[in-house]
């Protein structure tokens, strides 16, 4: 028998984990641009 709803969820799974996976890259992306701009910026403090 078709389920319409077992289809949906399966669905929602899907882009909870996508959603998920995405904050995590988001996150470590975040974490090294902080760490790119604090460097740079001691490079130009020696300047």
């Amino acid at each position: 028998m078709f389920n319409p709803f077992t289809e949906v969820l399966e669905q929602w799974i899907d882009v909870e984990q996508y959603c998920t996976t995405l904050e995590k890259v988001l996150h470590k992306h975040a974490q090294l641009s902080k760490h790119i701009r604090a460097q740079y910026l001691d490079v130009h403090k020696v300047l």
